[in-house]
């Protein structure tokens, strides 16, 4: 039985059908993306060096990251250029996965100047509260939070109810960026026993018409 350097070293990566998995050609402008991607790597990654030990390793990973990068549709200079920044501050050692850089690529709530995914779970698990007021700091925290169980939010474990927010809010994130409308924040009733008289006369009317009701006659 060959052991796993073996079949490594028996792939020839100028032939898709010789491949572990089979895929299509990658282009001469992905390739280009990918080999950039790389050497900006190469210049922050301390252990890049040890992640791809021969160019046959090196070569495969570029490989699964191009077709990773293409699959998540991540072409554009301006969002790889936000991932390799962003990686490149939080002073990574070895290559991460090739998932943790794409989400990087994305726009995050902060990008958007909105408010970070866990500052809004708390606000959201605050609002599900039975006794809340709630009080929306922003549009996108209330469209998620909709669309969420608030009794899961208020009872269960972060770790049940964190996941499936984040995922919501995040695509709060991109119907904001498609340019779709989110849902609208319900204006505020007034509490029972708050409501403020604004006039003399509206004031007047309203003991009228309570007098009235009650069978009381009205002195004019």
């Amino acid at each position: 039985m060959k052991n796993i350097e073996e079949i490594i070293s028996a792939v020839d990566l100028s032939n898709p059908k010789e491949t572990i998995y089979p895929r299509q050609i990658i282009d001469k402008e992905s390739a280009k993306i990918i080999n950039y991607i790389f050497k900006r790597l190469l210049g922050f990654i301390p252990a890049m060096r040890y992640s791809a030990r021969c160019q046959i390793t090196l070569d495969l990973i570029k490989r699964e990251w191009t077709y990773a990068l293409v699959d998540e549709k991540i072409s554009r200079m301006e969002d790889i250029e936000r991932g390799l920044n962003k990686l490149r501050a939080k002073g990574r050692i070895y290559l991460p996965p090739v998932g943790e850089f794409i989400k990087l690529c994305k726009l995050s709530p902060e990008d958007m100047e909105l408010p970070s995914i866990y500052a809004a779970y708390k606000e959201a698990c605050m609002n599900s509260h039975p006794t809340s007021h709630k009080m929306w700091s922003h549009q996108a925290i209330y469209h998620a939070w909709s669309m969420m169980d608030s009794f899961a939010l208020s009872n269960q474990h972060q770790q049940e109810t964190f996941p499936l927010f984040e995922y919501y809010y995040l695509e709060t994130v991109r119907q904001i960026i498609a340019g779709n409308p989110l849902k609208e924040i319900p204006k505020a009733l007034p509490e029972p026993g708050r409501i403020v008289i604004k006039t003399k006369q509206v004031g007047i009317d309203a003991i009228r018409s309570l007098k009235t009701t009650l069978g009381i006659r009205v002195m004019e």
